[in-house]
């Protein structure tokens, strides 16, 4: 998705449009007639799959997860478009029926809820890598983003902004349910629920003991020492 200023603001009405509802939450117009195909995406027991709420980090997730998989060299990897290496499931491009084709393994992006995701993804052996971004930092980030969107051309303030966050009216709905919903899978044998203040934190113990490409090749241990809580624990804001 390109991101550009655009020269004409966007109305409130305007904005609004910029949305689509499936099922109670709002989702960008992009998604829109492909929902039953993404529930039906076929999903390979190799592929690695990389799911955030927008703005949560997603760029920093691809680039070492790419790196852990393909063994590649940090020193090249700024001298390749990382994101045509790991496309998002439900973005225009490259589009559905590309991604299905793709060799193995896979790599996939998405921003998607987790019940909105692949239904095979919800019992299958693919790997799903989850990060969580504090709400504070993010709905900053999110804002700035939106600004810069011509496809969304944000001119209202901050303020309001964050009322649109909190009100679940911007794309993919309630960042608290989208967290939660991937929270109450944490302990599954395929999802590894990551932070991204963790990875700002101590990225070398991240990669060493949940991110290593073993790791990618069978069941996720459960990461209690690296999320820093314990089996019991709630998830904090």
């Amino acid at each position: 998705m390109a991101e550009s200023e655009c020269e004409t603001p966007s109305t409130p009405g305007e904005f609004e449009s910029k949305y689509f509802e499936y099922n109670g939450v709002r989702l960008p117009p992009f998604c829109r007639g492909k929902m039953e195909e993404i529930a039906n995406f076929p999903v390979r027991d190799n592929d690695v799959w990389i799911v955030t709420y927008p703005k949560s980090g997603t760029s920093l997730l691809q680039e070492v997860v790419y790196l852990v998989s393909q063994g590649a060299d940090p020193d090249e990897i700024g001298l390749m478009n990382i994101d045509e290496q790991l496309p998002v499931l439900e973005y225009p491009q490259p589009g559905l029926d590309i991604i299905k084709e793709l060799t193995s393994p896979r790599l996939i992006k998405s921003h998607l809820p987790y019940r909105f995701l692949p239904s095979d993804l919800h019992s299958g052996e693919s790997k799903v890598i989850y990060m969580a971004r504090n709400p504070k930092d993010l709905v900053v980030s999110y804002y700035q983003f939106h600004r810069s969107l011509r496809t969304m051309s944000y001119r209202g303030t901050f303020q309001e902004f964050c009322r649109r966050f909190m009100n679940e009216k911007l794309g993919y709905g309630s960042w608290f349910e989208h967290v939660q919903e991937f929270w109450q899978h944490h302990m599954d044998s395929n999802v590894l629920f990551l932070k991204y203040e963790d990875m700002h934190k101590d990225l070398a113990t991240i990669v060493t003991s949940s991110l290593t490409s073993a790791a990618m090749q069978k069941p996720f241990l459960w990461a209690g020492d690296v999320l820093g809580c314990g089996k019991t624990s709630s998830l904090s804001p």
